[in-house]
């Protein structure tokens, strides 16, 4: 396991756990990167609708992190290619999946936007994650979508190197992120930066 996140009732009680990682089966079945359990027997929680055995065609990815905004759960993943995941955390039904040319490792959600970073120099659109995916944006290691939509944003600061983005956070109005990068938005900057 990579990531997990707690989906709860009005009440704020536990009513499934949402496991992401690096797995092919969840309690002997054959879901992969992401599935649920109930919180308190660990059987497999049939009420969450984003099971699945497939990797190779249109969910091609494995879990890095989850981050929650209300109630949308929003997924980093990485394969061939990486994913931007958005769910529904109420029913794990899909809102949107969009790609990148390489790995997305974090994100963070900031008025109304989600911000994503990794290891990618290129948006590929509402598709799944691929290494030769049609590029539709240079997005070199970040990339800002809207939350609700998806929809790609103006925003693309470029950080550098091979690995560039590894961790991203948001709060009190700014977006801070870390990684292996020693220029972000075309000014020398070792390794941390924050927007606001």
């Amino acid at each position: 396991m990579r990531a997990f996140a707690v989906r709860t009732d009005s009440l704020g009680q536990p009513t499934a756990v949402i496991l992401g990682g690096f797995f092919r089966t969840l309690n002997g079945q054959p879901f992969v990167g992401v599935g649920a359990v109930d919180p308190t027997s660990g059987a497999t929680n049939a009420t969450w609708a984003y099971h699945t055995a497939d990797l190779q065609t249109f969910r091609p990815f494995q879990i890095l992190r989850f981050t929650q905004d209300g109630n949308v759960l929003f997924g980093a993943a990485t394969g061939n290619g990486g994913s931007m995941i958005a769910w529904n955390i109420g029913d794990g039904s899909l809102k949107y999946q969009e790609g990148t040319n390489g790995n997305v490792v974090d994100m963070a959600v900031l008025g109304g936007i989600v911000y994503f970073g990794g290891h990618f120099s290129g948006y590929c659109g509402l598709v799944p994650g691929n290494n030769f995916c049609a590029v539709q944006a240079n997005r070199n290691k970040l990339i800002a979508v809207d939350e609700g939509s998806g929809a790609l944003q103006s925003w693309h600061p470029s950080a550098n190197t091979t690995l560039g983005i590894e961790a991203l956070a948001a709060g009190d109005g700014a977006v801070t992120m870390g990684g292996e990068f020693t220029k972000i938005g075309g000014v020398a900057q070792q390794h941390f930066a924050e927007f606001k």
